[in-house]
Parts: C-alpha cells; sequence; structure tokens
C-alpha cells in the first residue's frame, strides 16, 4: 500500500476519533467526560422542584428546547457555563446545562445582598440561563462536533497541495485553530441573539455591562 493511502487512511481515523471526542457529549450529557469538558466535576444536580431548576427550563422551554424536563440542571464552583446536548437527541438522550454557583447564589439573594456585594439581578441571570439554553435548542454542540475533524481534514488536504511545508504549515494551524475560534464566536454570538429575541435583551445589556465596568 502506498504511502498516500496509509496517510489518508490515518486522517480518516484520526477524524473519526476527533469527532467521537467532540460528539460524545451529546450522547451522553451527564457523562463525566461530558462533565470535565464544562468544568462541571464539583458540580451538583439540582433536585427537580428547586426553584431555580423550575426557572431554567421554563426559560430554556421558552427559548425553543424541546423536552426541557429531559434537562440537568448542575451548579458549581469551577464552571463558568456551559451546556450539552441538543434539540435533536433531548427527548432520548437527555442535555445537561452547568452553572456557575455565583449565578445560583444570586437567584436566591435578597435585593439589598445583591446591591451590596455586586450580584447579578434577575434579569442577567435570565438572559444566562437563556443563553445557555439557546446553545440546546440550537444544536449547536452537532456544529462544534463536525467542525473539528472537518478542520482538521481540509487542513491536511492544505499541506499536502502546498509545495512549501512551512506555508503549508501556517495555513494548516490557522485553518483549524482559527476555524474554530471563528466558529466558536458565530455560536455565542447567536445564542445572545437568541435569548435577545425571547425577550431576555435587557438582561444581556446589564451583563456585558457588567463585564465592561
Amino acid at each position: 500500500m502506498s504511502t498516500a493511502a496509509y496517510s489518508k487512511r490515518f486522517i480518516g481515523a484520526a477524524s473519526l476519533l476527533l469527532y467521537g471526542y467532540a460528539a460524545y457529549p451529546i450522547a451522553e450529557p451527564t457523562s463525566t467526560h461530558s462533565l470535565r469538558l464544562a468544568h462541571g466535576l464539583d458540580a451538583h444536580e439540582l433536585e427537580r422542584k428547586d426553584p431555580f431548576a423550575v426557572n431554567v427550563r421554563r426559560i430554556a422551554a421558552r427559548v425553543g428546547v424541546k423536552n426541557p424536563e429531559r434537562i440537568s440542571i448542575r451548579v458549581g464552583e469551577e464552571s463558568t457555563g456551559a451546556s450539552m446536548g441538543t434539540n435533536l437527541t433531548v427527548g432520548r438522550r437527555g442535555a445537561c446545562i452547568v452553572l456557575p454557583m455565583e449565578l445560583y447564589d444570586a437567584f436566591y439573594a435578597p435585593s439589598h445582598v445583591q446591591d451590596k456585594y455586586d450580584l447579578p439581578k434577575r434579569d442577567e441571570i435570565d438572559f444566562v440561563l437563556a443563553h445557555e439554553s439557546a446553545h440546546i435548542a440550537k444544536n449547536h454542540s452537532v456544529y462544534t462536533g463536525a467542525f473539528l475533524p472537518a478542520s482538521v481534514v481540509g487542513s491536511c488536504f492544505a499541506i499536502h497541495k502546498i509545495p512549501n511545508k512551512l506555508v503549508a504549515a501556517g495555513v494548516g494551524v490557522l485553518g483549524v485553530v482559527g476555524g474554530n475560534l471563528y466558529l466558536s464566536w458565530t455560536l455565542e454570538h447567536e445564542a445572545d441573539q437568541v435569548a435577545a429575541r425571547s425577550g431576555f435583551a435587557r438582561g444581556g445589556i446589564h451583563c456585558f455591562q457588567r463585564k465592561l465596568s
């Protein structure tokens, strides 16, 4: 078998492994691997009747998530917010939203405590919940899972076609890193737009003002 054939097989196998790694959280959104990716290994699952969890599922339904009752709501100290799962699979495989403990504490804090410690207000909290729910509603995990191996294959093809290997290596790195960064920005932007269109724009404005202050 020629070197080119071996290379194609290797690239194909590597792409499948990358896809499996990236897409696994869709199939098993509450697995240890999925929670590790979300920095949520320390997160604990909230009881179904917890008012915060009820609010998350209410917002998820408003944003467009099917079967919001199938979402596992978790809070932890390490996570800054992440969601696993898609609308395509939530009915059978479930989904998971991991949120920072700060939001959970702020949700229950009286207004005077929120003011004293500059905690997020209710509209900001709801915007974050809508943003994370939008990732599920818009099946963003499918795009991220498919794009990584696709970008690797594309970069390998470019490297093979470009005679100057230094230039080819630069193109390959830019293709993988730059492409994934652009995709991430695009999906985050879409999640913000979905949250805003669902009636949470005011909270989004306050969130961005907080980040800039």
